[in-house]
């Protein structure tokens, strides 16, 4: 009788296997439903992979940073860093109608050894700011045409008007700025602003006079500029400062993974 019954236990075992690998897959499939809408899960490809570990330069060290760009004052600011023998930092948009000419430009940037980092693509903040996902996904494409341009990804960015700024939510900052973190990027603020970022260029002196006056013998400096069609007198108030700089015992670099961070939304509560 027992070996009559054996064929029907081992039947019975298998079903049982059989809906318990069930269950199992289906927990299994809804849980990859569930993270796959995620934000963590969004844009798998935007990841960076940067060799941490802050370097304090052996000299006081300014770095020039440049947003907004390209445009055609590009060209102006590519030729004066040229001319001074400075390498710059660029947070780049994609807001230029034509992308072939901002291409060219960024392709200049890579070539002379500056620093491409990303910016946002659209630069409008009731559009980016309006969740993580709007973020990420706004990131994604300025990422995107970086990569298109040059064939290289970009590891460092600054937001929108910077972490600190009044056009976003401060939780929603908090979550943005922690998110990118976590996918191994490292963004920056400034620790001067130059004042270009107005309706009308400023006269040269005034600019001279608005970065300099930041300047507190830090020994790393962080300057904040512009590139766009606006500020066309931002690259002769560069090198004015950078004379003026260089007399004081300032050494000049762009940005890298191995620059102490200035984070703004960490810092003010």
């Amino acid at each position: 009788m027992a070996m009559k019954k054996r064929p029907d236990s081992v039947l019975q075992c298998l079903i049982y296997l059989t809906a318990a690998l069930l269950v199992v897959s289906a927990a299994s499939l809804g849980a990859r439903v569930v993270t796959a809408n995620a934000p963590a899960d969004a844009y798998p490809e935007l990841y960076a992979f940067n060799e941490h570990g802050c370097i304090q330069p052996e000299q006081k060290t300014v770095y020039f940073t440049f947003d907004d760009g390209p445009s055609k004052n590009t060209e102006k600011l590519l030729d004066m860093l040229i001319e001074e023998e400075v390498k710059a930092t660029f947070f780049v948009c994609a807001q230029a109608e034509d992308k072939e000419y901002s291409a060219k430009l960024l392709r200049r940037m890579r070539d002379e050894g500056h620093t491409i980092a990303l910016h946002t693509y659209s630069h409008k903040y009731h559009d980016t700011y309006t969740s993580l996902e709007s973020y990420l996904e706004d990131l994604s494409k300025i990422d995107s045409f970086i990569f298109e341009a040059t064939g290289q990804h970009a590891g460092l960015l600054r937001f929108p008007g910077g972490s600190a700024t009044v056009n976003c939510d401060k939780a929603l900052m908090r979550r943005i700025a922690d998110e990118v973190t976590r996918r191994g990027y490292i963004f920056y603020d400034w620790t001067v602003p130059s004042g270009d970022d107005t309706a009308h260029p400023k006269d040269v002196e005034e600019l001279v006079r608005c970065i300099m006056g930041g300047i507190k013998d830090r020994q790393l400096e962080i300057v904040l500029c512009h590139d766009n069609a606006t500020p066309t007198t931002t690259p002769e108030a560069v090198r004015q400062c950078i004379g003026l700089l260089r007399e004081q015992g300032y050494a000049f670099d762009r940005l890298t993974p191995q620059v102490e961070p200035v984070q703004l939304v960490y810092e003010k509560k």
